[in-house]
Parts: structure tokens; C-alpha cells; sequence
């Protein structure tokens, strides 16, 4: 595995091709799961449930059938939600990602004669590759900050500082500030190696998988990161 790890960083390309011609996914899934959930885990015991859901409490007091529960009680359920879905959803996210590229490979120019079926795995498992070394990235600069700032400066939106907004100040262009914003260094990651992953596994190059797929993604966000900016 480390060694996998290893041509992942250093030759992307050919750690994918032999990613796909072996396609074992559930120790990179559960890991990359596992990574993502626990820094948010840790975040809500280091900053707080009153000031992380203090806003989502004095919504669910506002139902009169849960307006005469204690506060603890509300504050755990809600605890215990938000810990239910942050590790339920990466654990969905790969296979849904892996299943909904799943259709657009022919529009990507597969080889002939491949059947769809066939190619599930070896996107699974490039899919979870591709998200295992930006998840573990992602784990170590949250728990960093988790550990060396105030908890009362803190909030879940601040735990990952590596995106590009900080080399386009709001005061030079709200606009260009935002659109900078929705590129975070992990995330751009996940999605070099995940175009590199499925060029591999359904036998395409990686520019077109990069112009079919990611750049509609990259463009679609910074319409709305533009549009949330004017509206503001």
C-alpha cells in the first residue's frame, strides 16, 4: 500500500492503470471514509454543540413537540445526527461518484464493445484511491488547526484555510474573491487524481475526461460563487 501511495504522488498515471487492472477499493473506501468523518468528529468535542448548532436548537424549539425537552437532550440528538451523517456520507459518496460516472463514459469514447458492468469496480476503485491521499491531507490540516487555534475563533468552514480566495483579497473583487474561494487545494487534488482514475479504468485520455467532466463542474461553481457574490 505505501508503495501505491507512493506512485500516486509521485506518477499518478500508472499508479491508475495498475489501479484498474487491479481493482481493489475497500481498504482505500473505508480509509478515505474514516479520514474525512474524524476531523469533523473531533471538531465538534474541540469547538462545541452550543456554538456549532446553537442556530439549529433554537429552530427545533420553535416545534412545539420537542419545545418542553431540555436543551441537553436536543444538543446530543443533534450531536449524535451530525456524527451519523458525517460518516455516513463519505461512505456513500465514492460508490454514488463511481455510479454516476458510470453513464457518461460512452460520451467519453470508451473502447467498443466494453460493457458498462464491467467497469464498476475498477472506477470504485479508482474513485476511493483518488480520494484517499487529499482525505488524509484534509484530516491532518483540520486536526493542526483544531489543535493550535481558540476554539471560540473556530467554526467548521474554518478548518480547511487552503483555499485560493487568500490570493484574491475580497477587497480587490468580492466577485474574483469568491470564485478563488470555491478552489480548495485538497479538493482540486481529488480531482486531478479522480479525472487521472477514470482515464485509466474506462481506457480514455486524461484531457478529455477533464474537459467532459471536470471543467462543466469547475465553470458551473464559479457561476454560483459569482451569482452568491452579487447577491450579497
Amino acid at each position: 500500500m505505501i508503495e501505491r501511495i507512493r506512485d500516486l504522488i509521485v506518477r499518478p498515471e500508472l499508479a491508475f492503470r495498475e489501479i484498474a487492472r487491479d481493482p481493489k477499493f475497500l481498504t482505500p473506501w473505508l480509509l478515505s471514509a474514516f479520514l474525512l468523518a474524524f476531523p469533523m468528529i473531533a471538531a465538534v468535542q474541540r469547538i462545541g454543540s452550543v456554538r456549532l448548532f446553537g442556530n439549529v436548537i433554537a429552530l427545533v424549539e420553535i416545534n412545539p413537540l420537542l419545545a418542553d425537552q431540555p436543551q441537553e437532550v436536543l444538543y446530543g440528538a443533534v450531536e449524535h445526527l451530525f456524527d451519523f451523517l458525517v460518516i455516513i456520507t463519505p461512505l456513500l459518496a465514492i460508490p454514488l461518484t463511481a455510479a454516476c460516472i458510470l453513464p457518461m463514459l460512452p460520451t467519453l469514447g470508451t473502447p467498443r464493445g466494453t460493457r458498462l458492468g464491467t467497469l464498476f469496480r475498477p472506477l470504485m476503485a479508482v474513485t476511493a484511491w483518488a480520494t484517499l491521499l487529499p482525505a488524509a491531507g484534509m484530516c491532518v490540516t483540520m486536526m493542526i488547526v483544531l489543535a493550535v487555534r481558540d476554539p471560540q475563533t473556530l467554526s467548521l468552514g474554518s478548518l480547511t484555510p487552503f483555499d485560493l480566495g487568500i490570493l484574491v483579497p475580497a477587497s480587490f473583487s468580492r466577485v474574483l474573491h469568491n470564485i478563488a474561494s470555491t478552489m480548495e487545494f485538497f479538493s482540486m487534488w481529488s480531482v486531478y487524481l479522480l479525472m487521472e482514475g477514470i482515464a485509466a479504468a474506462a481506457g480514455v485520455s486524461f484531457r478529455r475526461t477533464f474537459l467532459w467532466l471536470a471543467l462543466p463542474l469547475i465553470v458551473f461553481a464559479w457561476i454560483v460563487a459569482a451569482v452568491l457574490s452579487m447577491l450579497q
